[in-house]
């Protein structure tokens, strides 16, 4: 079916973005001790990104996500057709505002779905594929809609772990960052804690990772996790109608 080879398509290539970020973050992402002038008590521990990330990965991520998104439309095409409806190739995969314009059929292709036998009409029903029904569904509509018509979907670099090592325990030297994320963003620099003036010279360890941030939709979100689920959600879909 065509559209399980858009999504292996898609899953296909997943590890060799994930490798092709590693790669960039340990070349372009650093983090030090950043010394302030007296009378500061304490120093910025900066994690920052030497170039900025390159548009590139934006795109090919959009090119999966819609691949991902394009596979549901090619599914109510193959059902329409296998119904034998007129006009099967104007169907696709419904998603609504919310639940009243779902059941009004307020969607793109809703003239060939609402001729579809009532049982392949209660798989979409149950699904709930509008705002507020189904939140994936939602957020994968909404991002390929995004990255089709106004922008690349946006992404952010973050800490995923920071530690700190060395003789002596760091609890007096070190404070950590209190708020939800346990950092602070700076413009393009990140601070994940301020380290005492005279401290020992600790060993920093920084794991970052780079994440899909559209704060309407999904608030950083590592890629690889994000594209996976989004992958399953749609390969779930796919098998429903093959009951």
């Amino acid at each position: 079916m065509d559209a399980q080879a858009s999504i292996k398509w898609a899953e296909s290539n997943f590890l060799g973005l994930q490798a092709k970020l590693e790669n960039w973050l340990q070349s372009n992402v650093t983090i030090e001790k950043r010394i302030v002038p007296a009378p500061a008590t304490h120093d910025p521990i900066v994690a920052f990104e030497k170039e900025a990330l390159p548009r590139q990965f934006n795109a090919e991520v959009g090119a999966y996500i819609n691949a991902i998104r394009s596979s549901l439309d090619m599914l109510m095409v193959a059902v329409a057709q296998r119904r034998g409806l007129d006009n099967a190739t104007k169907a696709a995969f419904p998603i609504a505002e919310n639940r009243q314009k779902y059941l009004d059929g307020q969607y793109y292709g809703a003239k060939v779905i609402r001729r579809l036998p009532d049982e392949d009409r209660a798989i979409l029903d149950d699904l709930k594929p509008y705002f507020g029904g189904h939140d994936e569904l939602w957020v994968l509509h909404q991002l390929d809609v995004m990255r089709k018509h106004k922008r690349l979907i946006g992404a952010e670099t973050i800490p995923l772990t920071f530690s700190i090592s060395g003789a002596g325990a760091p609890q007096n030297d070190f404070v950590q960052v209190k708020n939800e994320e346990g950092w602070l963003r700076v413009g393009s620099e990140v601070i994940v804690g301020l380290m005492r003036k005279g401290a020992p010279d600790y060993h920093l360890a920084f794991r970052p990772s780079i994440t899909l941030n559209e704060p309407d939709l999904m608030r950083r979100v590592p890629v690889l996790a994000a594209l996976i689920q989004f992958a399953d959600t749609a390969t779930s879909i796919l098998a429903s109608f093959d009951r």
